[in-house]
């Protein structure tokens, strides 16, 4: 309605105050209900002129799905407005695989999981070695990786004098460390001193492919908190694939096999609740196990109790 069908209209309404009480009542709702039609048609062309959709159409949209599929090194897996991850890289508005594994795109941002690989060593990472060997003034290191590092006395919180090493730490003792730089040649060394860092005492460890941690420790942690939680073990997870775990027999056999589980599962959506389902089974499994042997137990006991008493009366 233009500004001269308006006008020309309100002068050929009748003044209020000719019009009955209710009729007043019915004009006045008329003319606001006209009022707030006008009102949105120029709210809506005002939206349309500056190129964006109307008010009532601006809700936030569902998150986009994860989108995963193998790719190899190469192989175009995004163009436009798509963001350069771990496992990419870019030219011009084109970005590539860089090695073969699973694309992920999530938040505008797109890489590449690799299927597998081995762990090389970057400084800063806190990895967790084993005691291979051992000389007068050192320990030597594996890193699970291709290459080694020694650990020198004087990287450690202890005072060890020469050859006094073995007072220490001995072959097959597990330690959590930092690397502490890679050179050109990428000779390795490692430290003790820092927060955190310690000879582990106890419990066990276990290898998987170095390409799995960010999968194992999950977003913000999500799943190594999990796995803490539902296993009733301690856990701790070096960058360079090995996993030191403390806890009872039990607690220990369902945490491997749900590591091992997200390990060959790692491009798997749905994955957190997969493996809660997952520790949930194997905890009813061992509990039935657990009451099926202490019922075989008393079984036994009471039949050695029985054949007890039968002996000695026997003997009377």
């Amino acid at each position: 309605m233009s500004e001269e069908e308006r006008i020309s209209r309100e002068r050929s309404s009748p003044p209020l105050q000719s019009l009955p009480p209710p009729e007043v009542q019915q004009v006045e709702n008329a003319r606001r209900e006209e009022a707030a039609r006008e009102r949105a048609r120029r709210e809506q062309e005002l939206w349309k002129g500056r190129g964006r959709r109307e008010p009532e159409d601006r809700r936030p949209r569902p998150e986009e799905p994860v989108s995963r599929e193998i790719v190899i090194p190469g192989e175009i897996i995004a163009s436009g407005r798509m963001r350069a991850g771990p496992g990419t890289y870019q030219e011009g508005d084109d970005i590539f695989a860089a090695c073969l594994g699973i694309k992920t795109a999530r938040d505008g941002y797109i890489s590449v999981i690799p299927l597998t690989g081995k762990y090389i060593p970057k400084q800063g990472d806190v990895v967790v070695g084993k005691v291979i060997e051992m000389t007068p003034s050192a320990w030597v290191i594996d890193l699970n990786s291709p290459y080694v590092s020694p650990l020198s006395g004087a990287e450690t919180p202890w005072e060890v004098e020469f050859n006094e090493t073995s007072k220490y730490m001995v072959i097959g003792d597990t330690v959590l460390i930092e690397i502490r730089g890679v050179d050109s040649i990428k000779k390795v060394s490692v430290t003790m001193n820092g927060p955190g860092l310690r000879k582990l005492v106890g419990g066990q460890t276990m290898d998987i492919d170095a390409s799995k941690v960010p999968r194992l420790i999950g977003r913000g942690g999500s799943m190594i908190s999990l796995l803490k939680r539902l296993t009733r073990c301690s856990m701790l997870v070096g960058q360079n694939g090995r996993v030191w775990l403390d806890g009872t027999v039990d607690d220990i056999h369902v945490a491997m096999a749900a590591i091992r589980k997200i390990e060959s599962e790692a491009h798997r959506l749905g994955l957190t609740d997969a493996v809660a389902a997952f520790i949930e089974d194997m905890r009813k499994e061992l509990d039935a196990r657990k009451a099926e042997r202490e019922l075989t137990r008393d079984a036994r006991e009471e039949y050695a109790i029985m054949k007890e008493r039968i002996d000695k009366t026997e003997e009377e």
